[in-house]
């Protein structure tokens, strides 16, 4: 008998239901909010690499695509692609309990710890992987289309305040970022935040 229920969602799934893609920060605010943005200390540094280490090298089980591919918010394949590897990187590799220990009450040095604050961990962590997915992508089209030609297609929520997902054009400088190889991966901490029009990322 139909009991009227929706079905259930994989867990994480509804962060795509409930966030814009434009209402997404910088993967420097994302860092923050994360509890990493001291820049030099190791801990930090640490955190960078293996984010670069992630989006340059996990390739989904499910469909086969390299994570640096998921750049499409509300696209399926893109959803499930990011959950993966948000998964894999915070359970099957134990990032999340080495990133976020369980510490100390007193200790307000780290404000989250996986073991009680896996959810917001892992929402974070799936915007931070989509972020930095279109930072790459944003690299390396700068290098074979021109910029006002590589335009997203989620207007959503977009207007004259905040063209939010419009790439804007790159200055040869992006040369320095990385990210033409494995060996040569995209350096996450130099790139300037999607949403910002001018100036260097802080």
């Amino acid at each position: 008998m139909y009991s009227g229920r929706t079905p259930s969602r994989t867990p994480g799934e509804r962060i795509f239901k409930t966030t814009k893609s434009c209402s997404i920060t910088s993967i420097t605010h994302l860092r923050r909010e994360l509890g990493f943005g001291a820049r030099g200390e190791e801990r930090d540094i640490a955190f960078k690499r293996a984010v670069r280490k992630q989006i340059t090298t996990f390739v989904s089980s499910s469909d086969s695509i390299p994570a640096y591919k998921f750049t499409k918010w509300k696209n399926t394949v893109h959803q499930r692609g990011l959950l993966e590897v948000t998964k894999d990187f915070l359970d099957v590799q134990g990032k999340g309990s080495e990133f976020w220990p369980q510490s100390d009450l007193s200790d307000t040095t780290q404000p989250l710890q996986y073991w009680k604050d896996s959810a917001k961990i892992r929402s974070l962590m799936t915007k931070v992987f989509w972020r930095a997915a279109r930072e790459y992508k944003r690299h390396k089209t700068a290098f074979s289309t021109p910029p006002l030609l590589s335009q997203s297609t989620d207007t959503s929520c977009q207007s004259k305040n905040n063209p939010a997902d419009i790439k804007q054009p790159i200055p040869d400088s992006t040369a320095r970022f990385g990210g033409n190889s494995a060996e040569d991966p995209i350096d996450l901490e130099i790139m300037p935040p999607a949403t910002s029009t001018a100036g260097p990322s802080v």
